[in-house]
């Protein structure tokens, strides 16, 4: 995987001020996703970092780390499994090589990184759209993955350019942005403050 970084500023569903933010970046052994998200309607915080570690690409992960930025609680996991398998945090990062590639559909075992949890899942393309990233700019033929996990829809990607420019969440929409300080003004703490800490 070629060094990537991207960032995507996430709406809670109703909402007209973002919450939290999803943040991706890869080298050419690891990738990586922070995820923070607060919000105070439905008392919802997600707030952690994961991190991969692979050899051609994602798919051939060695291990990866898990830790919640609220409690501290850390895990590490060795790939052990005997078919495809991928963590839920490192989804982002395999529909952009799914993308980039033209692949269709990939099934594959869906891991919870808090549990161990391993369920059957499916990342799908299904067609093209027009989406308008968070900054206003239009991408004309976005292409839509759908990710299902027990034969039941979680949420969609769609990718353009080898971009995520959005993600459809159960309660939320997270948009592709360029300009991290415009997305670090509009942000509630604790969000803000893991953002500002990434340097970006």
């Amino acid at each position: 995987m070629n060094p990537f970084s991207q960032l995507e500023v996430l709406t809670v569903k109703g909402m007209e001020t973002p919450q939290g933010f999803v943040y991706l970046s890869a080298d050419g052994t690891s990738a990586s996703n922070t995820s923070v998200i607060s919000f105070d309607g439905k008392s919802l915080t997600v707030n952690v970092r994961q991190s991969l570690q692979f050899g051609g690409s994602p798919l051939e992960w060695s291990e990866f780390n898990y830790e919640d930025l609220t409690t501290g609680a850390t895990s590490t996991h060795a790939n052990t499994f005997s078919g495809p398998a991928m963590p839920a945090y490192s989804l982002g990062h395999y529909a952009r090589m799914l993308a980039a590639e033209g692949t269709r559909s990939a099934t594959f075992l869906h891991i919870v990184e808090s549990t161990g949890e391993a369920t059957l899942a499916e990342l799908a393309y299904s067609h093209d759209d027009e989406i308008t990233d968070g900054d206003g700019i239009l991408h004309s033929k976005a292409a839509h993955y759908a990710l299902t996990v027990g034969g039941a829809k979680v949420h969609d990607y769609w990718v353009s350019n080898g971009l995520i420019v959005r993600t459809d969440w159960p309660i939320a929409t997270s948009l592709y942005t360029r300009h991290p300080a415009k997305a670090l003004e509009s942000l509630p703490e604790p969000a803000a403050a893991v953002l500002q800490s990434l340097n970006l």
